[in-house]
């Protein structure tokens, strides 16, 4: 029997995190070995999935006018084959496609997922460093009801928005 890898162990939290807020539909997983795709449904409608994951989190204390908040930031890379995927055929008419950040720390006692409306998420992946690596920056400021995603050369200032509770999206 293969053993589960690390983004086994990511899916299965996300997927854990769906089944259990469904109320009534089954889920359907379809994963393919080179896309990292789910394809579900759920009584909210269909969904067409591609998980990523980091377990590098970085807290930090941030001065906002005349308070100090804290601040949660988490980069989730992607390589050239990840790329390709998704600004290949991974798109599906008709389903919510999204692009999910599961981010921990390395006790995987501090987590997050973040859903990334697909149209921000390729936003985020436009530009690669020399290395050919593309990534999302993912930050929240305080008890924040968004996390702000922007990617490479990007800024803080000009990254989309995207809830804080992902139940909005799913």
């Amino acid at each position: 029997m293969k053993q589960p890898t690390k983004l086994d162990f990511f899916v299965g939290a996300f997927m854990s995190a769906i089944i259990n807020s469904a109320k009534k539909a089954p889920v359907l997983i379809d994963q393919t070995e080179t896309s990292k795709r789910m394809s579900f449904i759920t009584d909210n409608g269909e969904f067409n999935i591609f998980i990523k994951y980091s377990t590098t989190i970085r807290h930090s204390a941030k001065k906002v006018g005349d308070k100090v908040k804290s601040k949660m930031t988490c980069d989730i890379s992607f390589n050239d084959k990840e790329y390709n995927i998704l600004s290949g055929k991974f798109e599906e008419h008709g389903k919510s496609n999204y692009v999910v950040a599961v981010c921990t720390n390395n006790k995987f006692n501090d987590n997050y997922i973040v859903v990334i409306p697909f149209d921000i998420a390729m936003k985020c992946l436009q530009d690669s460093n020399q290395s050919h690596l593309r990534r999302i920056t993912i930050t929240r400021m305080g008890k924040e009801g968004t996390y702000k995603c922007y990617g490479i050369g990007g800024k803080i200032t000009q990254a989309d928005s995207v809830f804080y509770d992902w139940h909005k999206y799913l």
